[in-house]
């Protein structure tokens, strides 16, 4: 039975905030889950610290879900609900606060930045000023300006926004989680409800289809400078719909044109099939690896690794239990579901939140804040590419990673704090990476990429855009004197190095790619990067 609840939920998850761990928890104990309760237990004392109120119990927020829950006909007047749509019917009270709240009035209020909004850096960030979850490491505030998403912002004071900034984003997101738990801080998800946030229960008295109900509660929703908050559809995947079935052709697509192309693998794979004996295909993504993470009950298990011919069709799978499926298996089409959920949750999970957002963007950010003088000029260029990076991601900490936030609530997984120990496990260094190897070196590129990935447009559009970077990346670096005159790299940038070698660095095994991160990526060139400077001039 699909539950309504978790859709209209996953449709505002790029919103983002903040949460905390243990530091006493070893390493070894963390990897078992046994110091889970002690994390969130710090978790809780963390956000008490950064807001008073907090102790003061949930029965404040349970009041305002009850008061905008009963007022939805009145908002649907202001645009802020849509109308002819009931909340008893599928949304409890965070539900309706987060619609309303964030996806609606906080949303409203953004307006599109131009380069006026960055700001010219005048201060270091302190090193203590961070929350930690693991090696996920989220400034609380940005000292460049933070966080410079709202137009009103330029009428406060930067040390009177700071000081309240902090206080007033973790009661509000730590009063949301609270919304609908139990005393032990459970969520009710109303699985096992019949009559209750069910599609059936929703249309009933609507002449609206699935499609309609959702795009309503976004279609009256603009941002300050009147863009829609929704994006314009680029890509129509009904049409592969045929007959009560998806064609073939979508996996196609997927794999070989959308969000799939960066985990394509392009090889000559064997696989057993009963019957026929071993196949070798040249492609596949492979997803089983995403079926050791543990579900809710009521739900089915992750995974799956689809193959592809020469033709791009998917011709066979693999599922989690290690049973070989072809095409046209009365079963292929539900396990080609399970591929295609696996696939977005995976990405948005692994290769969006945690390899974009936290190992990469939030660690630069954080890094160059840290140990670069507000006058330096590598300061100066790498807080451009950084900018807003550390508002999406204090953010995203709180309800992204936070128990009983959004993605909580809109997937299944179960213990969900134990995901902030596996996933980062799960994570390439960031020029380890295959699909960003493949682009940026030129080895990779030239001699291991095959010709079809470097036909495809991640890989050709990426190919064009590292270019454009490395060189300007490199003149950058000409102009600076980020080398001293004996070929050593000046004690900012050496400091800075150092910075991210120490957050990068886990065990010692990753010590070999540690020169590569450092002077490839994020331009944190050590005293060989000098060196190779030294001797090409």
């Amino acid at each position: 039975m699909v539950r309504i609840r978790s859709i209209v939920i996953a449709c505002i998850l790029h919103i983002s905030a903040a949460a905390a761990e243990d530091g006493s928890c070893s390493a070894d104990n963390a990897a078992a889950g046994s110091c889970i309760m002690d994390e969130a237990s710090k978790i809780e004392e963390d956000m008490a610290r950064l807001c008073p109120l907090l102790r003061a119990g949930s029965a404040f927020y349970a009041f305002t879900g009850r008061f905008l829950s009963r007022t939805t006909g009145t908002m649907s007047m202001a645009s802020l609900w849509p109308r002819g749509v009931h909340p008893e019917l599928f949304a409890d009270e965070y539900t309706v606060s987060v619609l309303t709240i964030v996806g609606r009035i906080l949303l409203g209020l953004y307006k599109t930045r131009d380069k006026s909004y960055v700001n010219i850096p005048t201060a270091m960030l302190d090193h203590d000023e961070v929350l930690d979850v693991e090696n996920i490491h989220a400034p609380l505030y940005d000292v460049d300006g933070s966080p410079n998403f709202y137009w009103f912002e330029a009428i406060f004071p930067q040390f009177i926004l700071r000081r309240l900034y902090v206080p007033l984003m973790t009661c509000f997101y730590s009063g949301l989680r609270k919304m609908n738990t139990d005393a032990e801080g459970n969520m009710d998800d109303a699985l096992d409800d019949p009559a209750y946030n069910t599609w059936e229960a929703v249309l009933k008295n609507s002449n609206m289809s699935k499609r309609d109900w959702v795009l309503s509660f976004y279609d009256i929703a603009h941002t300050w400078d009147g863009n829609p908050l929704w994006p314009k559809q680029m890509t129509d995947f009904s049409v592969y719909f045929k007959k009560d079935e998806w064609e073939d052709q979508l996996e196609r697509a997927i794999a070989f044109h959308l969000i799939g192309t960066h985990r394509l693998e392009a090889g000559s794979f064997s696989v057993d099939v009963p019957g026929i004996g071993s196949m070798k295909l040249p492609y596949r993504i492979a997803l089983n690896v995403f079926s050791d993470l543990s579900v809710r009950d009521g739900f089915g298990r992750y995974g799956v690794d689809l193959y592809f011919n020469e033709d791009e069709l998917p011709v066979l799978l693999v599922t989690p239990d290690n049973h070989t499926v072809a095409r046209g298996d009365k079963q292929w089409q539900y396990w080609k579901f399970v591929w295609r959920s696996t696939l977005i949750t995976g990405i948005t999970l692994v290769d969006h939140l945690h390899f974009t957002h936290f190992r990469t963007a939030s660690l630069l950010s954080r890094a160059i804040r840290i140990k670069l003088p507000s006058d330096h000029p590598q300061r100066r260029l790498m807080s451009i590419f950084t900018f807003g990076s550390i508002f999406v991601n204090i953010q995203a900490t709180h309800v992204l990673l936070g128990t009983n936030h959004l993605l909580h609530r809109a997937t299944p997984f179960s213990h969900f704090l134990k995901l902030s120990h596996k996933v980062p496990k799960m994570l390439d260094d960031v020029t380890d990476a295959p699909s960003i190897q493949a682009i940026v070196e030129d080895a990779v590129w030239n001699e291991k990429l095959s010709p079809k990935l470097r036909s495809l447009p991640y890989y050709a559009d990426g190919r064009l855009l590292w270019e454009t970077i490395k060189k300007f990346i490199t003149d950058i670096f000409q102009r600076s004197n980020v080398c001293t005159e004996e070929d050593a790299l000046q004690p900012a940038m050496a400091n800075f190095g150092k910075e991210l070698l120490a957050e990068t660095i886990e065990e010692p095994r990753r010590s070999g790619h540690a020169r590569r991160v450092s002077c490839f990526m994020t331009v944190a060139w050590m005293n060989d990067c000098c060196d190779a400077e030294s001797t090409r001039t």
